[in-house]
C-alpha cells in the first residue's frame, strides 16, 4: 500500500511539513513518481516506527486509551493539557536545578 505525504502524515501524527523534512533527512523512504508525486510505502513508515519509536511514549499512548476506554480520564482541552505539560517541565527544571 502506498500513502501520501497527507495520509503518512496523519498515520504517524506529524504535519505535511515534517513529512517532508523527515522524507528529505532521508529519515523516511519514499517513492518519487514522474509528475513529481510522493509516494510512501507502508514498510516505510514501519521502518520509520520502528526506528524512532519512543517506548515510554508508546506505553503512555497504551495507558491513556485504557483509561480512556474505562471513562477514568476526561478529555483535556488543548488549554488544560498546554498548563499541564507546563506544569511537568517547571518541575524537570527545578529539579534538574537542585540536582
Amino acid at each position: 500500500m502506498n500513502f501520501t505525504v497527507k495520509t503518512a502524515a496523519e498515520r504517524l501524527g506529524f504535519s505535511r511539513d515534517t513529512i517532508y523534512g523527515m522524507i528529505n533527512r532521508g529519515d523516511l523512504g519514499c517513492i518519487r513518481r514522474p509528475n513529481c508525486a510522493i509516494r510512501i510505502r507502508e514498510e516505510h513508515i514501519l521502518e520509520y516506527e520502528k526506528r524512532f519509536a519512543c517506548p515510554a511514549q508508546s506505553e503512555k499512548k497504551r495507558n491513556t486509551r485504557s483509561l480512556k476506554s474505562r471513562g477514568d480520564v476526561s478529555g483535556m482541552s488543548d488549554t488544560a493539557s498546554r498548563a499541564a505539560a507546563e506544569a511537568s517541565l517547571e518541575v524537570l527544571v527545578s529539579t534538574s536545578r537542585t540536582a
